[in-house]
């Protein structure tokens, strides 16, 4: 039971003009956007751990907007090559976005390129194939030709004997999500956005004015509600088209004389590894365990784990003796379309979830855009 003393009580009877369910990147990014719309509005930024233990912070760092292998998966899911464009578009502003807001070397981001690499020539030939089209439309929103284009690099990178062929995109890049995020809670302060930490939200009722909101430290009470929670929303909102996805990674000892730079993805980005450093990171094979693997309870898949232990000795040369320095999940929210989900679900209450494992791509677009629907709400 949480016993709460008279200065507590008192101050949770401020009425706020907003109040953000989950403190991640699209949670922080909207609680911003607000701020810069409405300046003298009074916001409120929940969030149940003492940083965004969600995908925010517990991805693998990649910077990345789309590999021509997941954007025809993308096509061939949203059965609309328009579509899937226009998501590739809100990834790569969104990045834009967040290095602008962040800057660089707050970010310590890096564009060290992005590259597929290809263990199956038919699959690798398909891709080629659509070189010119897919250069064609990315030039429309980066304003860059050539960005994809038939590469080498998997030969410097020493890792060309399981996978000899390659194409890369040299718009993409790396980041560090820890320090995103702190410096995002950093700008929350500067603007005079409230932030408590540890706060989970078990409850809540929309009323004619205003919503309540239950939590583990009491009631608070808010005109909008916008719930960020995007692989834990099922709890709170079951009503919403989502399901929850938990990912895979671990990362190595330090490796002398490692060969690995840059970001890469195989098999339609269901693996993606990259150096950190002199250590190389891996996560994926959901597809392989996807029954286990669609849930929201942080945890290791012992099976998985194996796996990616396998695929980084036999394919990207770790030799034994280099240990496992962590491993760890993160959770996503997938839902049956690819785009993000933002919305109204009542008078007072919004959502903007479902980042399908791209979260770092679209988190600042979509906070921006779930503000925007709120301020053009009252």
């Amino acid at each position: 039971m949480h016993l709460q003393g008279f200065w507590e009580i008192e101050h949770h009877k401020k009425l706020y003009d907003v109040c953000i369910v989950g403190g991640g990147l699209v949670g922080a990014s909207a609680a911003l956007e607000i701020r810069h719309l409405l300046p003298k509005s009074k916001i409120l930024v929940l969030e149940r751990g003492w940083q965004a233990d969600g995908a925010s912070v517990r991805n693998a760092g990649f910077a990345c907007f789309g590999s021509i292998g997941e954007l025809l998966a993308d096509i061939k899911q949203m059965g609309n090559q328009d579509l899937a464009f226009k998501l590739a578009e809100m990834r790569f502003k969104g990045l834009g976005m967040l290095i602008s807001r962040l800057g660089a070397r707050t970010l310590q981001y890096k564009q060290v390129g992005g590259y597929e690499v290809f263990g199956d020539r038919e699959l690798f030939e398909e891709c080629v194939a659509h070189l010119p089209e897919f250069n064609k439309r990315a030039n429309l929103f980066t304003q860059t030709k050539g960005v994809y284009s038939i590469s080498q690099h998997q030969k410097k990178s020493g890792i060309s004997k399981k996978f000899p062929f390659c194409i890369s995109n040299h718009l993409e890049g790396e980041l560090n999500p820890l320090m995103m995020m702190l410096a995002l809670y950093k700008k929350l302060e500067q603007s005079n956005i409230q932030i408590i930490r540890g706060c989970e939200v078990q409850s809540y009722t929309e009323r004619a004015e205003d919503v309540s909101i239950s939590t583990n430290q009491g009631e608070f009470l808010s005109k909008k509600l916008l719930f960020c929670t995007n692989g834990y929303s099922k709890k709170l909102i079951p009503e919403v088209e989502l399901v929850p996805a938990r990912a895979q990674v671990l990362i190595t000892e330090p490796i002398n004389h490692l060969r690995l730079k840059g970001t890469f993805h195989h098999h339609e980005g269901y693996y993606y590894f990259r150096s950190v450093g002199n250590r190389i990171l891996l996560g994926g094979g959901r597809h392989l365990d996807k029954q286990t693997e669609t849930t929201d309870e942080p945890g290791l898949n012992t099976y998985l784990q194996d796996h990616l232990e396998r695929f980084l000795r036999e394919k990207l040369n770790v030799p034994e003796n280099v240990g496992i320095a962590h491993r760890w999940s993160g959770i996503m929210g997938m839902g049956p379309e690819k785009l993000p989900l933002v919305k109204a679900l009542g008078k007072h209450t919004f959502c903007a979830i479902r980042m399908g494992g791209m979260g770092i791509a679209l988190g600042s677009q979509t906070g921006k855009e779930a503000a925007e629907m709120i301020v053009n709400h009252s």
